[in-house]
């Protein structure tokens, strides 16, 4: 067993303390965004998002699946903005501003099921819906045809 002494260690770390200066790291989003031309391009050459996202990984920039088609959507949804916003040629800083500025909402709908929407943080929240309450989700009491009804005339 090969035992490194503490200075050996310590220039270790300051090397990669260095190089990590250098390099920013970048969150998955940036990424996507830097490489989102030529994801579209494939995507309209009829390329799979699996299959995209298996030759993203080959290049280092590992994405489930489904984190790649929130973020295609995101940036769609970005780009849209950014031409409502007189952007013509848009950067990838415009679309991370944009994206950062995209918020999820969640709503619960009558029936208890929940809604997911995008809207701008700027924009007002969407109007929450109460779930039903017992008595609306109780079910309607039907009569029986050999019983008298309340309005029927004795």
């Amino acid at each position: 067993m090969t035992h490194i002494n503490d200075a050996e260690i310590a220039c270790g770390l300051k090397q990669r303390a260095e190089e990590a200066a250098k390099t920013p790291e970048r969150s998955l989003l940036e990424r996507v965004i830097a490489v989102r031309k030529t994801i579209l391009e494939l995507r309209d050459e009829g390329h799979a998002t699996g299959q995209i996202k298996k030759w993203l990984g080959e290049e280092n920039l590992h994405i489930g699946e489904g984190t790649l088609r929130n973020y295609i959507a995101r940036i769609a949804s970005a780009e849209r903005q950014a031409w409502k916003e007189g952007i013509q040629e848009t950067s990838d800083a415009d679309i991370l501003r944009i994206c950062k500025g995209i918020v999820r909402a969640k709503i619960v709908h009558p029936n208890g099921s929940d809604l997911r929407v995008e809207r701008l943080a700027s924009s007002p929240a969407p109007r929450q819906i109460a779930p039903p309450t017992a008595k609306e989700r109780a079910p309607s009491l039907s009569f029986s045809s050999f019983a008298p009804r309340p309005d029927d005339e004795l």
